[in-house]
């Protein structure tokens, strides 16, 4: 009887089991081997295959196998079989004739290990191969068509010859211009546009072009010797570069291009470009950069649900008074939040704001007739705005638009003011920031427990923020209380309905804390003023440095009637189609939020790439609205690119300009913006034009935080007009 141990197990049990362990490596080891067991080679070693012969042999093993087992044999690298083919006709059939069979380069273990190389040309698999293949190829091509190195291939003749019904004698130099060829429209229609897709082999218009219509290296047994090398050294550089970068125009560089031409074409003065990262890192947190307005679209829209939260940077964590604003809120707390706030966005609402925004916008210009030196617009802009958003969205007068002389005088507001401009500017998410912040960038698990000991440092930049917040804070949590001590009278602005939220039923109390109240009265306040005043101060700019558009927007506004005749907020809508323009123009020109956050909070396939969870996905609309497929000539200013009976308009993708953002996260705010600028520049242009001043820089230098900023402020001069 076998012996038995305590718990039932048997020696007998235990052979069987290293029996069985030893039969699965086995056939672990020689398994591959049994489909190409009749292909002849010799016995594998177990574990290393054949490596042992490799490292004894070198290369010439190869030459001493095909002698002992003919043309094709099997080679073992490892436990993996390999099948060596040495014979001419049997290439033909691997590498042609049977291409769909075996379409794909096996990958050795070192490939395998190295995300760098098995992503090139060289070893991606079926149809990605193809697709990279094709549009390299075609880029390749037609860069070559656009810019001939050699548009003249020299020959001479050698003896008397007839060529198109002339003959030419001995001697004669016969120069083939190729570079004519690949500007002909015939075989090339559109020749000086770029379109790498007229080179797609299931195109029409390269099907019917003559097949000598494009020979950048020359023709004939004459033809370069070492086109191959040059296309496959071309095509490795670019797959490399645009696997790491995408690449700009330079500024610096000329435009067009200008060539001198030796033997062969050069550029004058080189191409100049900026080469952009394709792989971002806040510190070490990756981004994710979306900028394509379809991916935007998917991102923003489609995918919402996998994407729903806003990703927080270090100087937003910092902050306690900018996080709990709906803006940065997460999940179910920020769906309460908008449900709740979103009625006060209304049309009919935003109609019956008309006379108080109109109100403050003739306030704020009282003095204008009386400055004799420069206006900084910025400033005016901010102060009419701040005021504009404290009545609609607070029913408090800040007074900060009136004349000096008819201005209170009360220090608090004052210092809110100034405090109130700083805090627009001192979220910097850079190494520019204060020292909490940048250690957020290396390190977020000590972001805060620093902040808290820095902010009792005099002097130091997390001291400056806490000052500023404490200074915003005591303020608006002055407006909250007397705005709770009016609550009966039935007021049916922003804070009002916020509080009113909080005493009924249906929302939880636990929504709309204190701290939560102040931080989405002082996001109002911010979203409310510093970005309106950006585009409006952005807007009246570039009017100014463009009369033709000035013209035409002064006469729409002068057709609309008197110059103390109001307009309703259908009028804004339905009466200035230019104004709109140029507003959606400078909106476009001047990007106020380039970036727009997100983060994924499951895992989630965007653009053919799987995000795991907590990735940080940021929407670059700046670069969006700069692009040419959807913006032809983006550095121009042009507001007839948006009117709706444009082709340009009609053809672009829906997403390429988003300022405001998209989807359920987009600007809550945005109607409110629009109506406010388009009836400030109304208002403005209605008594005055406006020209830059020569004590402005140019061009105009801008600074970046959570948002963009103009560095030095925009300073013009203010024309009267009669």
């Amino acid at each position: 009887m076998a012996q038995t141990c305590e718990s039932g197990f048997t020696w007998a049990d235990s052979h069987w089991s290293i029996l069985a362990l030893f039969a699965g490596i086995l056939v672990y080891f020689y398994g591959p081997l049994w489909g190409v067991r009749k292909v002849p080679g010799p016995p594998p070693i177990p574990f290393v295959g054949h490596l042992p012969l490799l490292a004894q042999h070198g290369p010439d093993l190869f030459a001493l196998l095909a002698t002992k087992y003919g043309p094709i044999f099997r080679f073992h690298m490892g436990r993996q079989p390999l099948v060596i083919v040495a014979d001419a006709e049997l290439c033909r059939e691997v590498g042609i004739k049977k291409f769909k069979d075996i379409p794909n380069r096996s990958i050795p273990s070192p490939i395998l290990s190295s995300p760098l190389h098995r992503k090139g040309l060289f070893w991606i698999r079926d149809s990605r191969w193809s697709t990279m293949r094709n549009t390299i190829l075609s880029v390749v091509k037609e860069a070559m068509r656009f810019y001939v190195v050699s548009p003249l291939v020299a020959r001479e003749t050698s003896t008397r010859v007839e060529i198109g019904g002339y003959i030419l004698p001995k001697g004669t130099w016969v120069w083939l211009a190729i570079g004519v060829l690949a500007k002909d429209p015939k075989n090339f229609p559109e020749p000086e546009k770029f379109k790498p897709e007229r080179f797609d082999p299931n195109c029409d218009e390269e099907k019917q072009r003559h097949p000598y219509a494009n020979i950048p290296f020359g023709i004939g047994p004459r033809a370069c010797i070492g086109q191959k090398f040059s296309l496959q050294e071309i095509k490795l550089a670019l797959i490399h570069l645009y696997q790491r970068y995408v690449f700009r125009h330079s500024p610096n560089m000329e435009n067009p291009l200008e060539f001198s031409f030796g033997i062969v074409l050069n550029f004058k003065y080189g191409v100049k470009v900026q080469a952009i990262k394709r792989t971002f890192h806040m510190g070490r947190q990756p981004l994710v950069i979306v900028a394509d307005a379809e991916l935007c679209r998917e991102v923003g829209i489609k995918k919402f649900k996998d994407i729903p939260n806003r990703s927080i940077p270090s100087p937003i964590m910092s902050s306690p008074l900018h996080k709990k604003g709906l803006f940065w809120v997460r999940d179910s707390r920020w769906s309460t939040m908008r449900n709740t706030i979103v009625s006060v966005y209304q049309p009919s609402h935003l109609a019956k704001l008309v006379p108080t925004m109109q109100s403050i916008v003739e306030t704020a210009l009282q003095d204008l007739p009386n400055q004799d030196h420069d206006i900084n617009l910025n400033e005016l802009s901010l102060k009419m705005t701040t005021d504009v958003i404290g009545k609609a969205a607070f029913g408090f007068d800040f007074c900060l638009s009136k004349p000096k002389q008819h201005q209170h005088g009360d220090e608090q507001i004052d210092s809110f003011f100034r405090q109130h401009i700083y805090s627009t500017t001192m979220l910097k998410n850079d190494l520019s920031g204060s020292f909490s912040v940048i250690l957020g960038l290396l390190l977020p698990i000590l972001q805060e427990p620093f902040r808290q000991i820095l902010k009792r440092i005099p002097f130091t930049m997390d001291w400056k923020i806490e000052q500023t917040l404490s200074i915003l804070s005591s303020q608006l949590d002055k407006i909250v209380i007397k705005k709770m001590k009016d609550k009966e009278r039935g007021s049916q602005d922003f804070l009002s309905l916020v509080l009113n939220a909080r005493e009924s039923e249906t929302v939880s109390k636990n929504i709309f804390t204190p701290d939560y109240i102040s931080s989405l009265a002082y996001e109002h306040l911010l979203a409310g003023s510093a970005t309106t005043s950006f585009t409006l101060s952005s807007a009246v700019y570039l009017v100014s440095g463009h009369p033709e558009v000035e013209k035409k927007l002064l006469q729409e506004i002068d057709a609309f009637g008197p110059r103390d005749q109001v307009p309703t907020s259908h009028d804004l809508q339905s009466k200035f189609p230019y104004l709109d323009q140029v507003v959606k123009e400078a909106m476009r020109f001047h990007v106020v939020s380039p970036l727009v956050a997100r983060e994924t909070s499951t895992r989630v396939e965007i653009g053919g790439y799987i995000l795991p969870k907590g990735t940080w996905v940021w929407m670059a609309v700046g670069v969006l609205a700069k692009d040419p497929k959807n913006f032809p000539e983006p550095e121009k200013f042009k507001p007839e690119r948006f009117d709706p009976n444009c082709d340009e308009e009609k053809q672009r993708h829906p997403y390429a300009n988003i300022p405001f953002g998209l989807g359920p996260r987009a600007c809550i705010g945005q109607k409110f913006a629009l109506q406010e600028i388009k009836l400030a520049l109304i208002h403005l242009y209605q008594r005055y034009v406006f020209r830059h001043s020569p004590n402005m820089e140019n061009p105009l230098e801008f600074r970046f935080t959570v948002v963009l900023h103009f560095k030095y402020g925009v300073k013009v001069q203010a024309i009267k007009r009669t």
